[in-house]
């Protein structure tokens, strides 16, 4: 919903809501909502089996593909597909040590 839309159901200026929201979430609306959207698209892009960058964009709210690309680079660091690659299998449960597990020396 647009800013704009938000803050005349809310009976604010656009300028106020902003200031408001800003003030409570520490970023402005915009912002935030991109950087939303941003981490929608990692948890998708992660997933070893998960949709095509295509769907992610779709998925996640991006306008296009290319969209989804040049946010992912300048937000990320990376490619779209660099992440999709990057991902790795959880750790056995051998290589992870509980607080509990008293072979661990935990309590």
């Amino acid at each position: 919903m647009p800013v704009g839309e938000l803050a005349a159901e809310l009976g604010w200026s656009g300028r106020h809501l902003t200031r408001r929201f800003r003030q409570h979430v520490g970023l402005p609306p915009k912002r935030f909502a991109r950087l939303v959207r941003f981490r929608r698209a990692l948890a998708l892009l992660e997933q070893a089996d998960g949709p095509s960058p295509a769907e992610v964009a779709l998925l996640a709210g991006y306008y296009d593909q290319a969209h989804l690309a040049n946010e992912v680079r300048a937000m990320g660091g990376r490619t779209p597909a660099e992440i999709r690659g990057s991902v790795t299998i959880d750790p056995s449960p051998e290589e992870v040590a509980f607080v509990q597990d008293p072979k661990q020396g935990g309590s």
